[in-house]
């Protein structure tokens, strides 16, 4: 069945009780969460405001609105020590939740196209190696934003990662819009 979700980022002033709120009075099933009373960095925003990863999850339950992906500013471009730091961070929180997916953005070419893809595919083994050993059930969502923003670009990444990151790995806000 079809769920109805919005971001965030149309509201990103809001606290975590008005998504849900909104999410309830619209009849929204679920939310991505990528900035809550205009922080990005959740984690640190959830330990400020006490929002403990077993509140969360209560809240969520109490509100009926799951959390359908928090949305995180890692890129493919990212060193893998950022990787690591900002996946163990949010990780309790994405567990207790039961939050599927992290989105994350493709990132800049800052040389060949070959090179940006030989990154990728780096830093794909690595989020399969990380994952697999601290058992994380949650996905990765991968935003084109910077690289990826053709119908070749983003098959090539495609083909090239098949078995990286999953077989739908890839979202295209602009393939999104458009078929709107």
């Amino acid at each position: 069945m079809f769920k109805k979700c919005f971001s965030t980022l149309g509201c990103p002033g809001y606290t975590l009780e008005q998504v849900l709120k909104t999410a309830q009075t619209y009849n929204i099933d679920c939310v991505e969460i990528r900035a809550l009373e205009n922080e990005v960095d959740l984690p640190a925003y959830f330990s400020k405001k006490g929002i403990t990863p077993d509140k969360l999850r209560q809240q969520c339950e109490e509100s009926g609105v799951h959390i359908a992906a928090f949305g995180s500013s890692l890129k493919l471009t990212s060193a893998q020590s950022e990787w690591a730091q900002t996946l163990e961070a949010w990780a309790p929180w994405i567990v207790a939740a039961k939050v599927p997916s992290v989105r994350v953005f493709d990132g800049p070419i800052e040389g060949s196209f070959e090179a940006w893809m030989q990154t990728a595919k780096s830093i794909g083994k690595f989020w399969k190696q990380l994952k697999a050993d601290r058992g994380w059930q949650f996905d990765l969502i991968i935003e084109t934003h910077d690289t990826l923003i053709g119908s070749a670009t983003i098959l090539d990444f495609v083909q090239a990662t098949e078995g990286v990151y999953g077989v739908s790995h890839v979202l295209s806000l602009e393939a999104c819009s458009a078929s709107s």
